[in-house]
């Protein structure tokens, strides 16, 4: 694996964990937050609702205690309170309930215009498990009951939360209920707020991870192309180098030749000859062995000393140094026509 691939992952990968983990953490807290709301809300609203529902059957009881003590017979008494509790309703599907202590009902729903709504009848079988709380909770004194029955608006079966408490002298248990709908609806819109603020953490953590990626990666293409601009810069400057070089080495060679050796030749080529001179002239008594082979070491020192003087020649012309590439082109192409 190449370096810059391993430098990339290295980068890439702890950024890509970091922002997982991140994501990870963020989503864990916005639940847990929406959680806290939720059980917030939740309270304030049942908070809220209780506190209705005992201010409107103390309401009720109020008007009750002053029937109670109107002086009128007891028949007459509950009839006029049960016409009283009949008209009085709040909201939409707001209204009170009234049963004797043998869990009969004494109120009927249609007395109060909510038509199609059946009250907590023990009888039915439907009815029979929210009228046995109803009526347990009177006895040990009122309190708050909670069940499930068709709301009056929407003719659905939705979460209730009732008050009941027992009237006495006459062991009927009264009560109303609010239902709980709309706080069930609260709490939804909260959990989806929560869950699109998920979403759109999670979108935005994608979208920096990308960001980075793509960052990180022109980063590596930018530092790739300056690297290679170095890179290309320097082996042209090496290459100038090498052919700089080797440019010296050629001066240096042949200046070791033409001042070193070819000036030893040359020397020794004079000595020769001085010594050819005073050798006798041919047609003497001397022998002519030594002078033929005196006359053929010269010719082989006058061919090296053109081998070397062509040689050095060859490898730096002096004319390149003294007139430039231009002269020294002109020269060559003559000598060769």
């Amino acid at each position: 694996m190449q370096l810059r691939l391993k430098i990339t992952l290295l980068s890439v990968v702890p950024i890509v964990v970091a922002l997982g983990l991140v994501a990870v953490t963020v989503q864990h807290q916005t639940l847990k937050l929406a959680h806290q709301e939720r059980e917030l809300v939740e309270s304030a609203y049942l908070h809220n609702k209780e506190t209705e529902l005992r201010h409107y059957v103390q309401l009720a009881h109020s008007a009750l205690a002053r029937i109670v003590n109107n002086g009128d017979a007891l028949q007459v008494q509950q009839r006029q309170a049960l016409a009283m509790l009949a008209q009085m309703q709040f909201g939409q599907d707001g209204y009170f309930f009234v049963y004797d202590k043998d869990g009969k009902v004494l109120l009927d729903a249609r007395q109060m215009g909510l038509q199609g709504v059946d009250l907590c009848d023990p009888d039915s079988p439907n009815g029979a498990l929210p009228a046995r709380l109803i009526l347990d909770t009177a006895r040990n004194g009122g309190g708050l009951v909670r069940y499930s029955w068709q709301k009056p608006s929407s003719q659905l079966m939705v979460p209730k939360l009732g008050y009941v408490a027992s009237v006495p002298g006459w062991d009927w248990a009264v009560g109303t209920g609010l239902y709980l709908d709309d706080v069930h609806n609260a709490l939804r819109k909260i959990d989806e707020g929560a869950q699109e603020n998920i979403a759109g953490t999670r979108w935005r953590i994608y979208g920096i991870a990308a960001l980075c990626i793509v960052l990180i990666g022109v980063a590596g293409l930018a530092l790739n192309l300056s690297d290679h601009r170095v890179s290309s810069a320097k082996l042209r400057r090496l290459a100038q180098r090498v052919v700089h070089s080797q440019e010296e080495e050629r001066v240096r060679v042949a200046r070791e030749l033409h001042d070193g050796v070819v000036q030893v030749l040359v020397s020794s080529k004079f000595m020769l000859e001085t010594a050819q001179s005073q050798l006798p002239t041919p047609g003497t008594q001397d022998p002519p062995a030594p002078r033929r082979m005196l006359d053929q070491g010269l010719e082989r020192l006058n061919h090296a000393l053109l081998e070397i003087r062509r040689v050095s020649h060859a490898l730096r012309p002096a004319l390149l140094d003294d007139l430039g590439l231009a002269p020294a082109l002109a020269l060559m192409s003559q000598q060769v026509q």
